[in-house]
């Protein structure tokens, strides 16, 4: 799933680069560096990768709280279990509370985060080669 979410960020900020071929040729003709240019997307790359990270782990550690009473609900909407007990020898799904789900779930963001600003590299590489020149050659 992060691979795919990391290739969800490239496509991203490739098509923001892709979007802002003309503020790129003005920054550039107007003497900003290549670093400056690189560094937008990349902050883009890591805010994707940031808010991605917060809003799953978010929603995962709430999932992991009441994992036995959804199971129950869907149990009693539609007769399936989800986890039959015959199957996974479980009356009930454990799950980890406290500080110790928190921390589980920092070990699994930063990672994921780190992955987001890694992955948001080759974009911000090609914007900051974008000669301005043809960047504005159209306008």
């Amino acid at each position: 799933i992060i691979v795919l979410a990391g290739g969800a960020i490239v496509i991203i900020v490739y098509q923001l680069v892709n979007e802002k071929v003309k503020d790129i040729g003005i920054l550039k003709a107007l003497g900003h560096s290549p670093w400056g240019i690189r560094s937008v997307f990349m902050f883009n790359a890591l805010f994707i990768g940031l808010f991605g990270a917060v809003l799953g782990a978010g929603l995962g550690m709430l999932a992991s709280q009441y994992l036995n009473q959804i199971e129950d609900a869907v149990d009693e909407a539609t007769g399936i279990r989800l986890f039959p007990p015959d199957v996974y020898f479980l009356t009930y799904i454990p799950s980890v509370k406290g500080m110790e789900l928190l921390w589980l779930a920092v070990d699994v963001a930063v990672p994921v985060v780190m992955f987001g600003f890694f992955c948001g590299i080759l974009p911000s590489m090609a914007a900051a080669r974008k000669d301005p020149v043809e960047a504005l050659h159209y306008e």
